[in-house]
């Protein structure tokens, strides 16, 4: 029997609506409020975050830097997304390691669509998810790696959906991504209540 998967690094994704006119990069109407944001949460909340990090360079991102995980706004693969990349390792089993990662990013996603200084800006797809497996480039993207990692994964998919969800794998640079899709119509609060 092959080792699961180490999930103890990982990065999430969650698809955010997409806003811009023809040309824009994402993050060009909102790029100084989610700015401005991050670095007010980060003075607020100096044992959690010490960061604000722009990359209006290449995607027009912008994140919030944390000593446990960073929470970035950007564009990946051409869509917006809200990223979350843990820093320090998770602790528990795997389903633990993406249940604590999951409720992190919820949270946070669920505390950014509800801030009045953004207007509204960001509304999340949460029917659309991707996971991937971080500091793990012994891990490539096969299907072999992906049978490795759906014991862990689909059961809390299917916690986090309510439901059946449609796992895929997604590209990520050689290593494991997986795309996960569940029903259309759930929302992050949903999301988070089911996941606990």
């Amino acid at each position: 029997m092959s080792q699961p998967i180490d999930l103890s690094y990982l990065s999430l994704y969650l698809f955010i609506e997409d806003r811009r006119k023809s040309g824009q990069k994402y993050l060009d109407p909102d790029f100084e409020q989610y700015r401005s944001l991050f670095e007010a949460r980060m003075h607020a909340n100096p044992d959690a975050f010490f960061g604000v990090g722009n990359n209006t360079h290449s995607d027009g991102g912008v994140g919030l830097i944390g000593h446990q995980a960073d929470y970035i706004v950007r564009n990946a693969d051409d869509h917006p997304m809200f990223w979350y990349r843990r820093r320090l390792p998770l602790a528990g089993d795997n389903r633990e390691c993406l249940r604590e990662g999951l409720h992190d990013l919820l949270t946070m996603a669920d505390s950014l669509a509800a801030e009045p200084r953004l207007e509204g800006a960001v509304t999340f797809r949460a029917d659309r998810l991707r996971v991937f497996v971080d500091r793990s480039r012994e891990v490539a993207n096969t299907d072999e790696a992906l049978q490795r990692l759906l014991p862990d994964l689909a059961p809390v998919a299917r916690t986090l959906y309510g439901g059946d969800v449609k796992i895929s794998r997604v590209p990520f640079g050689g290593r494991l991504g997986v795309e996960v899709t569940g029903p259309s119509g759930v929302s992050v609060k949903q999301m988070l209540e089911h996941i606990g």
